[in-house]
């Protein structure tokens, strides 16, 4: 199958679309390479989620809040999820790399994108290809190029749109879970222990945080995983849509949101290094990703995207979608 990689506008920015007959990929490397667009072709749907009626995008600022800025897509949260002070440095909210200008660079089949952090001593690169006709590999590789060891915390930040007949599909071995922040009137309690699939009396897998609708969000987390069972998915039970994920890092997180976030209502599933919003808490924890002095740590993650599946039993490194 032919792969062409090309350049378009997005939301009036600039887009480099990675795409076959199938799969379509669009990454915006002057919006913290941000991929805005996953685009299962032959049903013509979505797998990320813009906010409605989107026309233009304009660039993030460094700094700023993530809620100030129009969410969309999958963006990466690096060297902390939420804002916080850390060795002297006071790291932005979501963290460093998701809004900044990121350098590119294409190939016949690939796009690579790079990025060294303004504050921490950290350069990411990560390279988009085809894992198979419709699956993406993103293959990451992040360098400390400081004289000390150089602890983080990275999560990949998925928005995806939610709608009735969705489940969020987890490996069986998953019972136990935290919870974290909760926004909204849930009976979910903040930073508790709890159960998978449901917890509270809530259905967490059909995205139920509240009995009666009312808005509510929370953060959900697990791990570490087993190496056999680093795997994720979205499932559109009523139309057999999938978005699945596979991954090497050894913690998930998952954002479920029914309105209390701008709204809106979206989830998202996010491999991750630890478990914690802040990186001073992941290293109080010893739960965080540390890359030696002048090393470089490396992970992968693969999204599939596709139709025609009635059941989920796991998502693997190549892209396929057990049933």
């Amino acid at each position: 199958m032919t792969t062409r990689v090309r350049e378009e506008r997005w939301a009036r920015a600039r887009g480099i679309v990675l795409e076959n007959e199938l799969l379509r990929v669009v990454v915006l490397p002057e919006q913290g390479a941000r991929i805005a667009s996953l685009l299962h072709r032959p049903s013509g749907r979505e797998a990320l989620w813009s906010p409605p009626g989107l026309r233009a995008l304009p660039p993030p600022t460094y700094g700023m809040a993530y809620a100030d800025h129009l969410a969309v897509g999958i963006d990466e949260c690096l060297p902390t999820i939420w804002a916080d002070t850390y060795a002297g440095r006071d790291l932005p909210d979501h963290g460093e790399a998701w809004s900044v200008p990121w350098e590119a660079t294409t190939g016949k089949d690939r796009i690579e994108t790079t990025v060294t952090l303004r504050q921490s001593p950290l350069r990411l690169t990560r390279r988009i290809a085809f894992a198979n006709e419709t699956a993406i590999a993103l293959d990451y590789a992040l360098t400390n190029t400081s004289n000390d060891p150089a602890p983080c915390l990275w999560a990949l930040h998925p928005l995806m749109t939610w709608q009735p007949g969705m489940r969020i599909i987890l490996p069986p071995s998953v019972a136990d879970i935290e919870i974290g922040s909760v926004a909204g009137i849930s009976p979910l309690r903040e930073y508790a222990p709890g159960a998978w699939p449901k917890t509270g009396g809530m259905d967490l897998a059909g995205v139920q945080l509240n009995a009666n609708g009312a808005p509510a969000a929370t953060k959900v987390y697990a791990g570490p995983l087993p190496e056999t069972e680093r795997w994720a998915a979205l499932h559109d039970t009523l139309a057999g849509f999938v978005v699945g994920f596979a991954f090497t890092v050894p913690m998930l997180g998952l954002w479920l949101n029914r309105g209390a976030w701008g709204g809106y209502t979206h989830v998202a599933i996010e491999p991750a290094t630890g478990i914690s919003e802040h990186l001073s808490t992941a290293v109080a924890r010893d739960n965080v990703l540390t890359v030696p002095t002048r090393g470089t740590a490396y992970w992968s993650v693969t999204i599939t995207v596709t139709s025609g599946i009635t059941n989920v039993t796991g998502v693997t490194l190549g892209g396929t979608v057990r049933g």
